[in-house]
This record gives structure tokens, sequence and C-alpha cells, in this order.
């Protein structure tokens, strides 16, 4: 064979060779696949939080509010995690609405009732994101008592949002 031909050859195979290693690599490379996976919905991580938050109130509540119309609203993610766990009731901004709620709820009985509060999500990284909730008890016997904001802290993990930690938020 001429020198120039075989050149060819070997630089045809040599690039059909580094495609297909490309192709069925599965296009992985280096630590962006995990990253990439978790640009998706962080609903996962709020429905996880709105769960760990409710789990860690005490006392523990045996109905829920979420604000309705305002900055503090849950997602509706979050509002599904609460109607998961008990009966759940929307806490609107104005006093008369918020007059009739207690009274359906005084109807119902003295239950312990936990008002959660959204102070959002925010991302760290690609692959981390906050989530922070507050709460307050409103009515019967615990009336105005205070729950903390609590910081959860998320890792993306094979795709998957990993709570890694969970803490009161300290004031400054």
């Amino acid at each position: 064979m001429k020198p120039l031909v075989q050149s060819r050859i070997f630089l045809a195979g040599s690039a059909l060779f580094l495609l297909c290693t490309v192709a069925c690599s599965g296009g992985r490379s280096s630590g962006s696949s995990a990253a990439a996976s978790c640009r998706q919905s962080p609903d996962s991580a709020t429905w996880k939080a709105v769960l760990g938050y409710i789990k860690d109130a005490n006392p523990y509540p045996q109905r829920f509010l979420s604000a309705a119309l305002t900055d503090s609203a849950l997602p509706d993610v979050g509002v599904e995690a609460l109607q998961e766990k008990g009966p759940t009731y929307f806490y609107p901004p104005d006093s008369a609405g918020r007059a009739k709620v207690r009274k359906n709820m005084d109807d119902i009985g003295p239950y312990t009732s936990l008002l959660v509060a959204w102070h959002g999500l925010s991302r760290e990284a690609d692959t981390a994101l906050v989530v922070r909730l507050s709460g307050a008890y409103v009515g019967g016997k615990y009336e105005g008592k205070g729950a903390p904001l609590r910081v959860f802290r998320f890792r993306c993990t094979d795709g998957r949002w990993t709570l890694t930690t969970a803490a009161d938020e300290k004031k400054s």
C-alpha cells in the first residue's frame, strides 16, 4: 500500500474507534451527569423537608395550616405533603378569613394545629440546595407557641435529592 492511503485508513479507523468509544460510554463526563439530573424540579426536596419539619415538631401536630396568598405560602408539593399527614387548612391573610378557619377548627375539636411557613428554597450549587421552614401553633392550648426556623440541606446523590442535614437556623 502507498503511505498516503495507509495514513488515511489509519486516521479513519482511529476516528471511527473514538466515535464508538464516546457513543458506547453513555455520554458520561466527569461529574456532569449528577448535576444534569438534579436540574430537575426540586419538588422531592421540598416534600422531604416539609415531612421532616412535621416529624420534628414538638408538640406533634394533629392538623396543619398553610398560609394562603402570602410569600409564606408553601408550594403545592408542600401542601400535598401536609395533606398526607393530616387535615390541612389554608390560613388566609385577612382577619375575617382567619376567624372562619379558627371557628371551623374549634367546632371540630381542640387538636394541636401547626401553621407551616415557607422561607424559600435556594441552590447552593448544581448539586446542593437548601429549604427553610418555620411554624407557629394556632388555637388550643399551644396558641401562639412558635416552632423554630429550620434549615434542610440536600445533596444530589445518584440523581436524587438526599437530605444531608436538618437544623435550627441560628439567630444572628
